[in-house]
């Protein structure tokens, strides 16, 4: 069965030096390349097929050095970046990106140091903001919002290609990956404060009978 795998971007500037960074594009830092070197060892046996990645930098530079490290485990398909499906053979695995799976926009909060947001607004109004679900900062977008965005994403571009009996990985962020599970597993609104996941941390889906499941 055709399997959906997801992960996180591993650790950035702004990750290193707890910032507010939405959809600020900063690049990975050293201990997030060698995250990105160590993602391999979770998917090399995994056949895939094509990947998916945010509009942002950070998620491309982990999808890079991730496939370029898969290509060293299995020498068998080339990793290809580009914006057209035709590179999808038995030779290449195009990487593609969409911005609808981008890390939600924090607004004001962009570029400011989480702690001293904290200092300003108070702990508990922050925490609405990251963790909440309709909740957004001004000129931000709340975990709602996301949703809308990388569900259009999985019907118009990621389920298609399942249907196809591709294996699919997406590279992402914590609110759109937070989406993803949501969606997928139809999580109440209510139920979606606690989850959370670290840098370069994957899930799984499989896909059946027009479905996609969580693999435990």
């Amino acid at each position: 069965m055709p399997k959906l795998i997801v992960g996180r971007h591993t650790e950035t500037i702004f990750n290193q030096q707890n910032i507010f960074t939405g959809c600020m594009d900063v690049p990975l830092s050293a201990k997030g390349i060698a995250q990105a070197n160590s993602m391999i060892n979770s998917i090399y046996t995994e056949n895939i097929d094509v990947v998916f990645t945010s509009g942002l930098q950070r998620a491309k530079e982990t999808a890079a050095i991730l496939m370029q490290a898969y290509y060293e485990k299995r020498h068998d398909k080339y990793p290809v970046f580009g914006e057209s499906r035709r590179y999808c053979t038995d030779k290449y695995i195009p990487i593609l990106s969409d911005e609808r799976l981008n890390e939600r926009s924090y607004g004001i909060l962009e570029g400011l140091n989480k702690k001293e947001v904290e200092l300003k607004y108070g702990k508990q109004q922050v925490f609405l903001w990251r963790r909440g679900w309709s909740e957004s900062p001004k000129s931000g977008e709340s975990l709602q919002d996301v949703c809308v965005r990388v569900h259009s994403c999985l019907n118009d571009v990621i389920i298609p290609l399942l249907k196809e009996r591709n294996n699919v990985l997406i590279i992402c962020h914590q609110n759109s990956m937070r989406a993803i599970k949501i969606i997928l597993e139809n999580i109440n609104s209510a139920d979606v404060a606690y989850i959370e996941f670290a840098n370069g941390e994957f899930m799984y889906f499989y896909y059946d009978d027009g479905q996609l499941h969580p693999l435990r």
